[in-house]
């Protein structure tokens, strides 16, 4: 029982460890002839978009270490073992019905990439993350 709690001890270590190696986090979002990608880390919060063949980047806003906090908080009640495995609860990027979108999380030693997934339609375990990050992104 002893050896079954220092297993489950180490690994919750583990995640707080990675989670406070968060350099930044992307969020790309594609369907035919268009796509963007907004790029969040602890000073700023970027954009590019590309339409066909011209790519337009822009820096969003700077000094967004509140908001890097949250985020950092909202990634730490993830399951990151997990993470890259929660399906897509809606197929309309299929046809081009909703633009594919992927969250990705940058650690210092390794990314995680979610599965691709329908605009405004996240797995459930990534919803709170997702509605944040687009929060962020519209203020």
């Amino acid at each position: 029982m002893l050896s079954f709690m220092c297993f489950i001890s180490s690994c919750n270590t583990t995640q707080k460890i990675d989670n406070e190696l968060l350099l930044s986090v992307d969020m790309e979002m594609a369907t035919r002839g268009n796509s963007s990608k907004i790029h969040y880390e602890k000073n700023q919060i970027t954009k590019e978009n590309k339409q066909l063949s011209e790519v337009a980047g822009e820096k969003i806003r700077q000094r967004i270490s509140s908001e890097w906090d949250e985020i950092n908080r909202l990634v730490s009640k993830l399951n990151l073992a997990e993470f890259e495995n929660w399906e897509a609860p809606t197929q309309k990027r299929f046809y081009d019905g909703a633009r594919g979108t992927t969250i990705k999380l940058n650690f210092a030693d390794k990314t995680l990439s979610s599965q691709t997934f329908d605009e405004g339609e996240p797995p459930a375990e990534l919803s709170e993350l997702y509605d944040y990050l687009v929060s962020v992104l519209n203020q």
